[in-house]
């Protein structure tokens, strides 16, 4: 079973120039030029998705479970994925969405990545914040096992070992990935950074830069990474698992006018459309620690794009007054929407 495309690796350069307002004397930091990994990532299973997916669609398969049940928010790129994986698998989806449901407000309205999550077949069951947040709790597991029989129960995220070293497979074989020094990667479940980390080669460093509050989540990837060099048999490498805090001061699943400088500088200059939550805030920090003097001309820097372009989905329309009629059009033009029925006009 196969749910992921095989498109290869793509590199691209992107040229970060310092912020003009910043206050980090940035006209003496020069711009700085990383590369970006790209892997399919206009589709709703490139980036990282596949990778995250794929070993808990075969548990499903090979268990004998007729579906798989995961967590998100009305916006989360994750659930959306897992509907349309679920669907190309032949398996069953059923989403918990934080949040309560708007008693006769369609669906669409209220979340258009929900909608098209619904449209792919997924069940959407919502919880209330306060109940959602005991959703690792075992006696809410025996619970939604209960009510949804059959259903493998995945976290949220997907974010396993398995996942973790599945993830692995985003760092390719050729030559400008041993050249790299550095890769940078969004934090948010933990699972990407841990195999990227597992998987990188010596003397290389994975930044991980957190998106979400987690006080647990450096302690997970680390101790994730640490068993996945050990059962491949590579000496411990959490000691080149970075952890940083992002930069930006906007709040998880929110943009605001420098992070859309940026989206708008990057696709007019690179081609590469960053989506709105992870991304988007990696390169800021890059941005911010070049303009602190934290490279120096020897690095070698890549940005891992994650995908989660369907992120824009739900955020197009709030801030597109911010954004270049370039970055709108190329949002409007994705492959997928057609299918999903959500295609946007400028």
């Amino acid at each position: 079973m196969d749910i992921g495309s095989s498109a290869p690796f793509e590199w691209r350069n992107i040229t970060i120039a310092p912020h003009p307002h910043s206050k980090r004397n940035s006209y003496q930091a020069p711009s700085l030029t990383i590369k970006a990994l790209l892997n399919d990532v206009e589709s709703p299973l490139g980036g990282n998705k596949v990778c995250k997916l794929q070993p808990h669609l075969h548990q499903a398969h090979k268990g004998g479970y007729r579906g798989v049940l995961g967590f998100g928010g009305a916006y989360s790129n994750f659930i959306l994925s897992l509907a349309l994986a679920g669907r190309k698998a032949n398996l069953a989806t059923v989403g918990i969405i934080r949040g309560e449901e708007i008693p006769g407000l369609p669906v669409e309205q209220q979340s258009q990545v929900l909608a098209a999550a619904a449209t792919a077949g997924m069940q959407l069951h919502y919880l209330d914040r306060p109940t959602y947040r005991q959703r690792s709790t075992a006696a809410m597991v025996t619970s939604l096992g209960e009510q949804f029989p059959g259903f493998l129960i995945i976290p949220e995220g997907g974010s396993t070992i398995e996942a973790a070293r599945a993830c692995s497979a985003l760092i390719p074989d050729d030559a400008d990935a041993k050249a790299i020094t550095h890769w940078a990667v969004a934090a948010g479940s933990g699972a990407t950074c841990a195999g990227i980390a597992a998987a990188c080669a010596k003397p290389q460093k994975v930044l991980a830069f957190a998106v979400v509050q987690d006080a647990a989540l450096q302690a997970k990837a680390c101790s994730w990474a640490k068993l996945l060099a050990s059962q491949a048999g590579k000496q411990d490498t959490t000691a080149s698992l970075q952890w940083l805090s992002g930069s930006s001061s906007a709040a998880f699943g929110q943009l605001d006018r420098r992070l859309c400088d940026l989206i708008n500088n990057c696709y007019e200059s690179s081609g590469v459309l960053l989506d709105p939550v992870y991304t988007v805030k990696v390169l800021h920090s890059l941005q911010s620690l070049a303009e602190q003097g934290r490279f120096t001309a020897t690095d070698r820097i890549a940005l891992i794009h994650t995908g989660g372009l369907t992120g824009w989905m739900g955020m197009r329309d709030q801030w597109k007054s911010w954004l270049s009629d370039e970055v709108l059009r190329k949002i409007a033009s994705l492959p997928w929407q057609t299918e999903l029925g959500h295609n946007q006009q400028v």
